[in-house]
């Protein structure tokens, strides 16, 4: 789908190669009609959307994350998800502009963020 700048406001989603949208399911109804508790579920999102954002950068994908504000329930409609299902993060994604300022992060020796006792 095309996003316009005009409907968003926000050009980093409008000019993103592409958009991942991350939904949180609380629970599943299985073949049988019984429901079923997804345990610590906003945990195992985040964990996840934490390692897909490392994956990205080690490819050098950019993305900003974005928990976006009154959009999920239509978004959820759009895509013909289930109620239950709330969207949790908008990753607009990719390869950043050559205007774009991308940190470059270094990783901190392991002396500088981790105290070892004997």
């Amino acid at each position: 789908a095309v996003v316009s700048t005009q409907s968003t406001g926000k050009e980093y989603i409008s000019k993103a190669s592409a958009i991942i949208l991350v939904f949180k399911v609380p629970y599943y109804d299985d073949e049988n009609g019984v429901r079923h508790n997804n345990w610590y579920y906003e945990a195992s999102v985040s964990i996840s959307v934490g390692i897909l954002l490392c994956a990205l950068n080690n490819v050098g994908i950019c993305t900003v994350t974005s928990t976006p504000m009154n959009c999920g329930p239509a978004l959820r409609r759009l895509l013909g998800r289930p109620d239950h299902e709330k969207l949790a993060y908008l990753l607009p994604i990719g390869y950043p502009a050559e205007t774009a300022t991308v940190p470059d992060f270094k990783r901190k020796p392991i002396d500088k963020i981790c105290t070892f006792i004997e």
